[in-house]
């Protein structure tokens, strides 16, 4: 704050991997050795939602949450004004949780091998790094890989069927 740092939450934290902040202040975090998603509002009080093991967490342009789940290799999404809910109450937005693997289609027949970063861009468009490819989800829920091979990892410049990456550690 411009009055300097202020101690939200002191304890009750395994290993958070990633926060957002929205534009009213709101603070969500990926407590991920505790499976939890965290969300601490401006009156300081704090709601978990129970049972996602996620190291990636990206803010929409509406204020909802999404969540790359390395438990289930699914992107999940917490509405902004969503109760708190256990894992199996949260929308999953693509992916398959009894399955892992690449395959692009509409959300619910996509598959996802390992989800390593999370960003949302202003039209809605989610962008998620799984393992060496950078893969898109259009708001109709159309999942498809738009640049890197699935199943090879380098370091070659080029267009986007030729590019490679290695270990893509996140996204913004």
């Amino acid at each position: 704050t411009p009055q300097g740092v202020k101690t939200v939450v002191q304890s009750g934290f395994n290993r958070p991997c990633a926060v957002a902040v929205d534009g009213n202040g709101t603070i969500w975090v990926a407590n991920t050795y505790s499976s939890q998603i965290i969300r601490i509002g401006q009156d300081n009080i704090r709601h978990t939602w129970q049972g996602m093991r996620a190291q990636h967490i990206a803010l929409g342009p509406n204020g909802d949450l999404y969540v790359a789940s390395q438990t289930d290799q699914t992107i999940r999404r917490i509405g902004a004004t969503d109760p708190v809910r256990t894992i199996g109450q949260v929308e999953i937005m693509a992916g398959n949780s009894q399955l892992t693997g690449y395959r692009n289609g509409r959300a619910a027949e996509a598959l996802f091998k390992e989800v390593t970063g999370i960003a949302v861009a202003p039209s809605g468009n989610i962008y998620v790094a799984d393992h060496g490819t950078i893969r898109r989800i259009l708001p109709t829920g159309h999942v498809s890989t738009l640049m890197g091979k699935p199943g090879e990892f380098g370091f070659v410049n080029g267009n986007v069927i030729e590019a490679q990456f290695w270990n893509i550690g996140g996204l913004a």
